[in-house]
């Protein structure tokens, strides 16, 4: 089995089917960062072209457990092919009694892949990270954010049987009310907010303008709290 997720104390274990090198090179990434994890411990899983690794494809679950798929990469980044994620709807469709969550960068992908036939099941959580209401083009190749919340929007109100879920982690400077009307607008299942965990000296909010935040999210979902600190050029 997967080991325990870092990331949120709702996942039992993680899953990671596809092995590839992030094309998004996001300069805080835990994992994929010149410093970050697959580097430290030389996983050359993570270094090529996206693979699709039939063993753990087939591996079992648990029912009632929550698994997150891909914590290592972003599946759904435009260097993986359509048929890998097909393959990975059709193992998830063999454990309708455990739920699998999502999160990726390029939200759009989801749109795209149903709005072409795929069947992503209903025992899936769609995910997407976005740090803020802003755009921050030098941090990462991802998708701008604005791009992002678009999409989970429109995933929102096109296909609302769907279950989402925003991680705003590491948490940018951002407009609260502009933000807090997006993520209404998504109402998603919850949502995860927290700071950078290591020193990148990101532009991040005060402390106040995140704990607003909160206070605003947490009247329409639940919120999972992280890193919650000073920001780093807070005195």
């Amino acid at each position: 089995m997967g080991k325990k997720s870092r990331m949120f104390e709702f996942v039992d274990q993680t899953w990671n089917p596809i092995g590839a090198r992030c094309p998004y090179q996001c300069i805080y990434c835990w994992a994929q960062s010149a410093n970050g994890f697959i580097n430290r411990y030389n996983l050359k899983k993570y270094f090529g072209k996206p693979t699709l690794y039939e063993k753990v494809l087939n591996q079992k679950f648990k029912a009632g457990e929550i698994i997150f798929v891909g914590d290592m990469t972003d599946i759904f980044a435009y260097t993986v092919p359509d048929s890998m994620l097909y393959q990975i709807f059709e193992a998830i469709e063999k454990w309708p009694d455990t739920t699998f969550l999502f999160l990726t960068k390029n939200p759009i992908a989801y749109l795209w892949l149903i709005e072409e036939g795929a069947n992503i099941p209903y025992n899936t959580i769609l995910g997407a990270t976005i740090e803020s209401n802003r755009n921050y083009p030098n941090i990462s190749k991802a998708p701008p954010q604005h791009e992002r919340l678009t999409a989970m929007r429109n995933l929102a109100h096109r296909y609302p049987k769907y279950k989402l879920f925003i991680s705003i982690e590491p948490v940018l400077d951002f407009d609260v009310e502009l933000f807090v009307q997006w993520l209404k607008r998504i109402a998603p299942w919850a949502v995860a907010v927290g700071y950078d965990n290591y020193g990148n000296k990101l532009p991040e909010p005060p402390l106040r303008k995140v704990e607003e935040l909160i206070n605003h999210v947490e009247k329409f979902t639940r919120v999972y709290r992280k890193t919650i600190r000073r920001a780093w050029n807070e005195k």
